[in-house]
């Protein structure tokens, strides 16, 4: 609780006041307060629907927290997707960069890679998870959602198979981290992602202020040097890539 009235205290940029760099200013207008409806938002939220009413249950890995067990479908949902609003903001987030790779670490059941998958257009979406078993129900979402053909699943321990996947990229336009949220294995999972990071390219990371370690792990990404202009929305942080932005951190209040 003291940490997020620390953040309500400090946000100045709602709307777009007070922001004088005109990237930025597009950045919250076009992107973080767009409000136009996407057709994909009825596709991913009828499956949300479906999840949260599906009973099976499945062996669980969680490679996060090491917690390993018998878990309902509805339960996993409830616990672990994002919310409708989030997910919609990283769908328009990445949709703005008109990507053609987006990495996506943490699939879970797969809605957020369905939102990713469809900003990729005829690019791809690779996404990777440890547990196979709930992988499987988001390769069902991303049937449902039109968007298998857009998507790549990568099942296993993401420390080993993320650098074999991304070694022979050119680039990353969009990165998505909802994964391991502890700090060791985000900073880790950046350091692999780094050198394909280029003019254009956005990472969004989940939970940046869940714990010490995550803070810690942000405030340590944000201030890479690579890094130029970042946003700070409590839940999520996004950080723009382009050599080309003078350097700016803003903490970006959402209503």
């Amino acid at each position: 609780m003291r940490e997020y009235l620390w953040y309500v205290l400090k946000a100045r940029h709602r709307h777009g006041f007070g922001v004088h760099s005109p990237f930025a200013y597009d950045v919250i207008t076009k992107v973080f307060e767009e409000k136009s409806s996407y057709y994909i938002y009825n596709d991913v939220e009828k499956e949300r629907r479906r999840l949260l009413h599906d009973r099976t249950s499945i062996f669980f890995d969680d490679y996060g927290t090491g917690k390993s067990g018998e878990r309902r479908i509805c339960d996993i949902a409830r616990k672990a997707l994002k919310n409708a609003s989030d997910a919609q903001l990283i769908f328009r987030t990445a949709l703005f960069q008109k990507p053609k790779t987006v990495i996506e670490l943490g699939t879970s059941l797969g809605l957020t890679t369905a939102y990713l998958s469809k900003a990729a257009g005829s690019g791809k979406c690779h996404t990777f998870d440890g547990c196979g078993e709930v992988v499987d129900f988001a390769k069902q979402v991303a049937s449902n959602c039109g968007t298998a053909a857009s998507t790549v699943f990568h099942v296993g321990d993401i420390a080993e198979s993320l650098p074999l996947v991304i070694k022979d990229m050119e680039s990353v336009d969009v990165v998505f981290m909802d994964a391991n949220h502890t700090k060791e294995a985000t900073l880790a999972y950046y350091s692999i992602i780094k050198p394909k990071l280029s003019n254009g390219s956005v990472l969004i990371m989940d939970d940046i202020h869940s714990s010490k370690g995550m803070r810690e792990a942000w405030n340590e990404i944000r201030q890479d040097e690579k890094a130029r202009v970042s946003f700070d929305m409590y839940g999520l942080g996004v950080i723009y890539y382009n050599e080309k932005l003078s350097r700016k951190d803003y903490i970006y209040y959402r209503d």
